[in-house]
């Protein structure tokens, strides 16, 4: 039995807002670059933050695209809380953290 493809960032993000058209498509995917950036600004490593194929990683992005996507989310701000303490716990993790560079 061959395993079924795990659906791509933006179909996870579009599903988990429970859009079913694309209209949506590029304030989704800006959500998730940017939930990508942020992760990285709070000390994830790029090649962590990147890799979608991750659970702990699709998850964050899941919670940030929830918290900023729409304008009538009454639960935002627990999301986007989630994906703060997400990146948190991911950065104090050898397997997410970003090397120390001689620069820093």
């Amino acid at each position: 039995m061959a395993e079924a493809e795990s659906p791509t960032m933006l179909e996870a993000a579009r599903a988990a807002l429970g859009v079913t058209d694309t209209y949506f498509d590029t304030e989704i995917e800006l959500a998730i670059a940017a939930a990508q950036i942020k992760m990285q600004l709070g000390g994830v490593a790029t090649s962590a933050a990147e890799n979608t194929a991750d659970a702990l990683v699709r998850v964050a992005i899941i919670a940030f695209v929830k918290g900023t996507v729409g304008n009538d989310n009454p639960d935002a701000e627990r999301y986007l809380e989630s994906f703060e303490s997400m990146v948190t716990q991911m950065k104090l993790t050898a397997r997410y953290a970003q090397e120390a560079t001689d620069d820093e």
